[in-house]
Protein backbone atom coordinates (compact mmCIF):
# COMPACT_ATOMS: atom_id res chain seq x y z
CA UNK A 1 0.00 0.00 0.00
CA UNK A 2 0.88 3.44 -1.10
CA UNK A 3 2.67 5.49 1.95
CA UNK A 4 0.64 8.62 2.44
CA UNK A 5 2.15 12.17 3.66
CA UNK A 6 -0.02 12.86 6.50
CA UNK A 7 -0.11 16.16 8.46
CA UNK A 8 -1.74 16.31 12.14
CA UNK A 9 -3.53 19.60 13.11
CA UNK A 10 -4.94 21.31 16.27
CA UNK A 11 -8.23 22.63 15.05
CA UNK A 12 -9.64 25.85 17.24
CA UNK A 13 -12.86 27.22 16.58
CA UNK A 14 -12.63 30.99 16.34
CA UNK A 15 -16.57 31.38 16.08
CA UNK A 16 -20.08 28.90 16.97
CA UNK A 17 -19.93 26.07 14.62
CA UNK A 18 -22.73 23.78 13.32
CA UNK A 19 -21.96 20.69 11.20
CA UNK A 20 -25.15 18.60 11.43
CA UNK A 21 -26.97 16.20 9.41
CA UNK A 22 -30.39 18.32 9.62
CA UNK A 23 -31.56 16.39 12.49
CA UNK A 24 -34.16 19.07 14.28
CA UNK A 25 -34.63 17.20 18.22
CA UNK A 26 -37.88 18.51 19.67
CA UNK A 27 -39.51 18.95 23.30
CA UNK A 28 -40.33 15.11 23.29
CA UNK A 29 -36.38 14.67 22.52
CA UNK A 30 -34.94 16.98 25.53
CA UNK A 31 -35.50 17.54 29.25
CA UNK A 32 -34.62 21.34 30.22
CA UNK A 33 -33.38 22.76 33.68
CA UNK A 34 -33.86 26.83 33.28
CA UNK A 35 -32.51 26.56 36.54
CA UNK A 36 -28.84 26.02 35.50
CA UNK A 37 -29.49 26.16 32.03
CA UNK A 38 -28.91 22.75 31.28
CA UNK A 39 -30.39 20.59 28.19
CA UNK A 40 -30.48 16.60 28.38
CA UNK A 41 -31.25 14.74 25.60
CA UNK A 42 -33.43 11.81 26.31
CA UNK A 43 -33.25 8.26 25.09
CA UNK A 44 -36.87 8.94 23.95
CA UNK A 45 -37.05 4.86 22.46
CA UNK A 46 -35.64 3.58 25.76
CA UNK A 47 -38.07 5.73 27.84
CA UNK A 48 -41.08 4.69 25.62
CA UNK A 49 -39.90 1.47 25.54
CA UNK A 50 -40.20 1.06 29.54
CA UNK A 51 -43.65 3.04 29.87
CA UNK A 52 -46.14 0.92 31.31
CA UNK A 53 -49.03 -0.44 28.68
CA UNK A 54 -51.79 1.98 30.56
CA UNK A 55 -49.35 4.90 30.45
CA UNK A 56 -48.67 4.33 26.97
CA UNK A 57 -51.87 4.06 25.50
CA UNK A 58 -52.76 6.98 27.73
CA UNK A 59 -49.99 8.97 26.07
CA UNK A 60 -50.83 8.33 22.65
CA UNK A 61 -54.48 9.82 23.18
CA UNK A 62 -52.55 12.89 24.41
CA UNK A 63 -51.02 12.88 21.57
CA UNK A 64 -53.75 11.96 18.36
CA UNK A 65 -55.77 14.88 20.66
CA UNK A 66 -53.64 16.92 20.35
CA UNK A 67 -52.55 17.70 24.13
CA UNK A 68 -49.25 18.00 23.56
CA UNK A 69 -48.34 19.72 26.76
CA UNK A 70 -49.92 16.74 28.75
CA UNK A 71 -47.74 14.13 26.52
CA UNK A 72 -44.63 16.50 27.45
CA UNK A 73 -45.12 16.42 30.85
CA UNK A 74 -45.46 12.40 31.12
CA UNK A 75 -42.04 12.32 29.50
CA UNK A 76 -40.23 14.64 31.94
CA UNK A 77 -41.89 12.99 34.97
CA UNK A 78 -40.01 9.75 33.23
CA UNK A 79 -37.35 11.39 31.79
CA UNK A 80 -35.57 12.68 35.44
CA UNK A 81 -34.29 8.76 35.29
CA UNK A 82 -30.68 8.97 34.59
CA UNK A 83 -30.25 6.20 32.80
CA UNK A 84 -32.85 7.78 29.98
CA UNK A 85 -30.05 10.46 29.46
CA UNK A 86 -27.64 10.42 26.27
CA UNK A 87 -25.80 13.57 27.01
CA UNK A 88 -26.23 17.00 28.62
CA UNK A 89 -25.35 20.22 26.99
CA UNK A 90 -25.32 24.21 28.15
CA UNK A 91 -28.36 26.18 26.97
CA UNK A 92 -27.55 30.03 25.83
CA UNK A 93 -29.74 32.92 27.39
CA UNK A 94 -31.54 33.46 24.68
CA UNK A 95 -32.44 29.95 23.31
CA UNK A 96 -33.38 28.67 27.28
CA UNK A 97 -36.01 31.01 27.82
CA UNK A 98 -37.61 30.71 24.25
CA UNK A 99 -37.06 26.24 24.69
CA UNK A 100 -39.14 26.73 27.63
CA UNK A 101 -41.75 28.32 26.73
CA UNK A 102 -42.23 26.26 23.75
CA UNK A 103 -42.16 23.30 26.59
CA UNK A 104 -45.12 25.35 28.32
CA UNK A 105 -46.81 26.06 25.54
CA UNK A 106 -46.57 23.71 22.26
CA UNK A 107 -49.51 24.97 20.25
CA UNK A 108 -47.52 28.27 20.06
CA UNK A 109 -44.08 27.09 19.56
CA UNK A 110 -42.62 24.19 18.49
CA UNK A 111 -39.25 24.07 20.32
CA UNK A 112 -36.79 22.28 17.89
CA UNK A 113 -32.90 23.06 17.74
CA UNK A 114 -30.67 21.38 15.16
CA UNK A 115 -28.43 18.91 16.57
CA UNK A 116 -25.39 18.03 15.91
CA UNK A 117 -23.66 14.87 14.32
CA UNK A 118 -22.46 12.80 17.71
CA UNK A 119 -21.35 9.19 18.28
CA UNK A 120 -24.20 7.20 19.72
CA UNK A 121 -22.02 5.35 22.43
CA UNK A 122 -19.82 8.06 23.67
CA UNK A 123 -22.08 11.68 23.26
CA UNK A 124 -19.08 12.73 21.72
CA UNK A 125 -19.67 15.44 18.80
CA UNK A 126 -18.49 13.68 15.23
CA UNK A 127 -16.84 16.48 12.50
CA UNK A 128 -17.02 14.49 9.40
CA UNK A 129 -13.78 14.50 7.46
CA UNK A 130 -15.72 15.01 4.54
CA UNK A 131 -16.94 18.59 5.68
CA UNK A 132 -13.41 19.83 6.00
CA UNK A 133 -12.47 18.29 2.88
CA UNK A 134 -14.97 20.09 1.18
CA UNK A 135 -13.87 23.71 2.06
CA UNK A 136 -10.39 22.73 1.14
CA UNK A 137 -11.73 21.95 -2.11
CA UNK A 138 -13.27 25.07 -2.93
CA UNK A 139 -10.44 26.74 -1.99
CA UNK A 140 -8.27 24.36 -4.11
CA UNK A 141 -10.98 24.75 -7.28
CA UNK A 142 -10.55 28.69 -6.33
CA UNK A 143 -7.18 28.71 -7.02
CA UNK A 144 -7.08 26.39 -10.53
CA UNK A 145 -9.49 28.61 -11.52
CA UNK A 146 -7.69 31.90 -10.82
CA UNK A 147 -5.05 30.32 -12.43
CA UNK A 148 -6.03 28.57 -15.67
CA UNK A 149 -3.29 27.37 -18.56
CA UNK A 150 -2.47 30.23 -20.89
CA UNK A 151 -4.75 31.32 -23.46
CA UNK A 152 -7.91 29.28 -21.55
CA UNK A 153 -9.62 31.94 -19.88
CA UNK A 154 -11.97 32.74 -22.38
CA UNK A 155 -12.44 29.44 -23.20
CA UNK A 156 -13.09 28.85 -19.73
CA UNK A 157 -15.76 31.46 -19.10
CA UNK A 158 -17.87 30.67 -22.11
CA UNK A 159 -17.95 27.18 -21.21
CA UNK A 160 -19.35 28.88 -17.80
CA UNK A 161 -21.61 30.76 -19.14
CA UNK A 162 -23.45 28.39 -21.60
CA UNK A 163 -23.52 25.96 -18.06
CA UNK A 164 -25.83 28.72 -17.00
CA UNK A 165 -28.03 28.27 -19.68
CA UNK A 166 -29.07 24.47 -18.36
CA UNK A 167 -29.10 25.45 -14.73
CA UNK A 168 -27.11 26.69 -11.64
CA UNK A 169 -25.92 22.95 -10.95
CA UNK A 170 -24.59 22.26 -14.00
CA UNK A 171 -22.58 25.51 -14.02
CA UNK A 172 -21.16 24.17 -10.79
CA UNK A 173 -19.77 21.10 -12.34
CA UNK A 174 -18.72 22.63 -15.73
CA UNK A 175 -16.47 24.92 -13.04
CA UNK A 176 -15.27 22.02 -11.49
CA UNK A 177 -14.62 19.62 -14.46
CA UNK A 178 -12.62 23.02 -15.99
CA UNK A 179 -11.13 24.33 -12.84
CA UNK A 180 -10.00 20.42 -11.67
CA UNK A 181 -8.89 19.70 -15.38
CA UNK A 182 -10.97 16.27 -15.11
CA UNK A 183 -14.07 14.15 -16.78
CA UNK A 184 -16.59 13.64 -14.05
CA UNK A 185 -17.38 10.86 -15.68
CA UNK A 186 -14.40 9.13 -14.95
CA UNK A 187 -14.15 10.61 -11.19
CA UNK A 188 -10.45 8.48 -10.92
CA UNK A 189 -8.97 11.57 -12.50
CA UNK A 190 -10.49 13.55 -10.07
CA UNK A 191 -7.02 15.39 -8.02
CA UNK A 192 -8.98 15.83 -5.12
CA UNK A 193 -9.04 11.70 -4.44
CA UNK A 194 -5.18 12.43 -3.83
CA UNK A 195 -6.77 14.65 -0.29
CA UNK A 196 -7.54 12.86 2.29
CA UNK A 197 -9.03 13.95 5.83
CA UNK A 198 -9.97 11.86 8.56
CA UNK A 199 -13.36 12.14 10.85
CA UNK A 200 -12.44 13.84 14.05
CA UNK A 201 -14.63 14.06 17.39
CA UNK A 202 -14.98 17.09 19.67
CA UNK A 203 -16.27 16.27 23.60
CA UNK A 204 -19.65 16.69 24.09
CA UNK A 205 -18.50 19.29 27.11
CA UNK A 206 -17.14 21.59 24.00
CA UNK A 207 -21.17 22.18 22.99
CA UNK A 208 -23.66 24.22 23.53
CA UNK A 209 -27.50 25.50 22.35
CA UNK A 210 -27.78 29.11 20.99
CA UNK A 211 -30.11 30.94 18.89
CA UNK A 212 -29.12 32.16 15.26
CA UNK A 213 -30.40 35.49 14.07
CA UNK A 214 -30.62 37.43 10.24
CA UNK A 215 -29.09 40.77 10.85
CA UNK A 216 -28.43 43.58 7.89
CA UNK A 217 -25.68 45.23 6.71
CA UNK A 218 -26.11 47.69 9.41
CA UNK A 219 -26.47 44.78 12.18
CA UNK A 220 -29.98 44.92 13.04
CA UNK A 221 -32.00 41.81 13.21
CA UNK A 222 -34.15 41.31 10.83
CA UNK A 223 -37.95 40.37 12.29
CA UNK A 224 -39.53 39.80 9.12
CA UNK A 225 -39.84 36.08 9.93
CA UNK A 226 -41.33 34.78 13.30
CA UNK A 227 -39.48 31.89 12.73
CA UNK A 228 -37.04 30.91 15.80
CA UNK A 229 -33.79 28.95 14.63
CA UNK A 230 -31.60 27.34 17.43
CA UNK A 231 -28.37 25.28 16.88
CA UNK A 232 -26.32 23.05 18.88
CA UNK A 233 -23.23 24.73 17.95
CA UNK A 234 -19.47 23.89 18.94
CA UNK A 235 -17.89 26.62 21.93
CA UNK A 236 -15.70 29.01 20.41
CA UNK A 237 -13.14 31.87 20.82
CA UNK A 238 -15.74 34.54 20.63
CA UNK A 239 -17.64 32.76 23.85
CA UNK A 240 -14.44 33.89 25.21
CA UNK A 241 -11.53 31.58 26.35
CA UNK A 242 -10.01 29.24 24.16
CA UNK A 243 -12.96 28.05 22.35
CA UNK A 244 -13.04 24.17 21.58
CA UNK A 245 -10.04 22.23 19.84
CA UNK A 246 -10.01 19.08 17.96
CA UNK A 247 -7.07 16.89 16.11
CA UNK A 248 -7.41 16.92 12.11
CA UNK A 249 -5.58 14.54 9.77
CA UNK A 250 -4.55 15.15 6.83
CA UNK A 251 -2.80 13.27 4.31
CA UNK A 252 -1.73 13.77 0.67
CA UNK A 253 -0.79 10.86 -1.73
CA UNK A 254 2.59 11.94 -2.69
CA UNK A 255 3.92 8.96 -3.12
CA UNK A 256 1.41 7.22 -5.44
CA UNK A 257 1.89 10.67 -7.43
CA UNK A 258 5.30 9.45 -8.22
CA UNK A 259 4.21 6.45 -10.35
CA UNK A 260 4.15 7.51 -13.88
CA UNK A 261 0.93 5.45 -14.35
CA UNK A 262 -0.64 7.47 -11.28
CA UNK A 263 0.58 10.67 -12.97
CA UNK A 264 -1.04 10.29 -16.60
CA UNK A 265 -4.56 10.23 -14.75
CA UNK A 266 -4.12 13.47 -13.82
CA UNK A 267 -3.58 17.07 -15.13
CA UNK A 268 -3.65 19.15 -11.98
CA UNK A 269 -1.34 18.39 -9.09
CA UNK A 270 -1.50 19.98 -5.15
CA UNK A 271 1.31 19.20 -2.27
CA UNK A 272 0.84 20.86 0.85
CA UNK A 273 2.76 24.29 0.18
CA UNK A 274 -0.43 24.94 -2.48
CA UNK A 275 -2.81 23.40 -0.42
CA UNK A 276 -1.78 25.86 2.67
CA UNK A 277 -1.42 29.02 0.36
CA UNK A 278 -4.66 28.21 -1.72
CA UNK A 279 -6.82 28.07 1.52
CA UNK A 280 -5.29 30.93 3.19
CA UNK A 281 -6.06 33.49 0.37
CA UNK A 282 -9.83 32.24 -0.27
CA UNK A 283 -10.59 31.87 3.18
CA UNK A 284 -9.15 35.47 4.50
CA UNK A 285 -10.00 36.90 1.58
CA UNK A 286 -13.85 36.13 2.52
CA UNK A 287 -13.37 36.83 5.81
CA UNK A 288 -11.90 40.79 5.31
CA UNK A 289 -14.76 40.76 2.98
CA UNK A 290 -17.63 39.79 5.28
CA UNK A 291 -16.08 41.83 7.96
CA UNK A 292 -16.05 44.68 5.94
CA UNK A 293 -19.45 44.53 4.41
CA UNK A 294 -21.37 43.79 7.70
CA UNK A 295 -21.25 45.72 10.84
CA UNK A 296 -21.71 42.79 13.34
CA UNK A 297 -19.30 40.70 11.53
CA UNK A 298 -16.08 43.29 11.92
CA UNK A 299 -17.41 44.18 15.53
CA UNK A 300 -17.51 40.24 16.44
CA UNK A 301 -13.94 39.21 14.97
CA UNK A 302 -12.18 41.76 13.13
CA UNK A 303 -11.18 42.50 9.74
CA UNK A 304 -8.25 40.29 9.25
CA UNK A 305 -7.24 37.07 11.46
CA UNK A 306 -3.93 36.55 13.00
CA UNK A 307 -2.10 33.26 11.10
CA UNK A 308 1.21 31.54 11.58
CA UNK A 309 3.34 29.84 9.64
CA UNK A 310 2.17 26.26 8.75
CA UNK A 311 -1.63 27.24 10.34
CA UNK A 312 -4.75 26.82 7.41
CA UNK A 313 -7.48 29.03 7.73
CA UNK A 314 -11.27 27.64 6.82
CA UNK A 315 -15.00 27.86 7.15
CA UNK A 316 -16.85 24.88 7.53
CA UNK A 317 -20.60 23.63 8.61
CA UNK A 318 -23.95 25.52 8.33
CA UNK A 319 -24.01 29.09 7.72
CA UNK A 320 -21.44 29.93 5.84
CA UNK A 321 -22.91 31.21 3.37
CA UNK A 322 -22.52 31.17 -0.61
CA UNK A 323 -19.69 32.91 -1.02
CA UNK A 324 -17.29 31.03 1.15
CA UNK A 325 -18.57 28.15 -1.23
CA UNK A 326 -18.16 29.43 -4.91
CA UNK A 327 -14.65 30.52 -6.76
CA UNK A 328 -14.00 34.35 -7.29
CA UNK A 329 -15.63 36.22 -10.13
CA UNK A 330 -18.03 32.99 -10.68
CA UNK A 331 -19.87 33.79 -7.29
CA UNK A 332 -23.55 34.28 -8.06
CA UNK A 333 -25.93 33.22 -4.90
CA UNK A 334 -29.85 32.80 -5.46
CA UNK A 335 -32.61 33.95 -3.84
CA UNK A 336 -35.31 31.56 -3.87
CA UNK A 337 -37.89 34.12 -2.55
CA UNK A 338 -37.37 36.76 -5.42
CA UNK A 339 -36.32 33.65 -8.31
CA UNK A 340 -33.63 36.00 -8.61
CA UNK A 341 -29.57 35.55 -8.80
CA UNK A 342 -27.70 37.44 -5.74
CA UNK A 343 -24.81 39.35 -6.72
CA UNK A 344 -21.60 40.02 -4.34
CA UNK A 345 -22.14 39.41 -0.52
CA UNK A 346 -25.59 40.04 -0.43
CA UNK A 347 -27.63 41.65 2.15
CA UNK A 348 -28.05 39.84 5.31
CA UNK A 349 -25.84 37.33 7.86
CA UNK A 350 -26.97 34.73 9.92
CA UNK A 351 -25.15 35.21 12.89
CA UNK A 352 -25.24 33.41 16.32
CA UNK A 353 -25.60 34.47 20.06
CA UNK A 354 -22.47 33.73 22.28
CA UNK A 355 -22.12 32.85 25.66
CA UNK A 356 -20.91 36.62 26.06
CA UNK A 357 -24.61 38.27 24.64
CA UNK A 358 -23.14 39.68 21.57
CA UNK A 359 -23.19 38.01 17.83
CA UNK A 360 -20.79 36.59 15.93
CA UNK A 361 -20.40 34.48 12.19
CA UNK A 362 -20.63 30.92 11.43
CA UNK A 363 -17.91 28.37 10.40
CA UNK A 364 -13.89 29.78 11.13
CA UNK A 365 -11.74 27.09 12.19
CA UNK A 366 -7.97 27.47 12.19
CA UNK A 367 -6.08 24.40 11.85
CA UNK A 368 -2.43 24.12 13.69
CA UNK A 369 0.08 21.88 13.16
CA UNK A 370 0.69 19.79 16.08
CA UNK A 371 4.72 19.26 17.43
Amino acid sequence: MAKLTERIFRATVLTPVHIGSGERLAPEDYLLDDKTNRLVRLRTSALLGDLPEVERRQLERWLLEGSFDKAWECLRKRGVDRKYWAWEVAVGKESAGELKEAVQAPERRRGEFLALLRNPYTGAVVIPGSALKGAIRTALLNACVSNPPAGSEAQLRRRIEEAKREGRNRAWQELESAGFRYDRERTETDPMRMVHVADAEVPASAVRVDRAVIVNRQGQEMRASKIQVHVERLWSQADGGDGARFPVRIALDEERLRDPRVRRLFNVFFDWRFLEGACNFFFMTRWSEEAGAFARVKEAVGEVPPLHKGEILLRVGRYCHFESLSVDDYREGWNAQRKAPIKGMGSSRTLCYTAKGTLAPFGWIVLRPEG
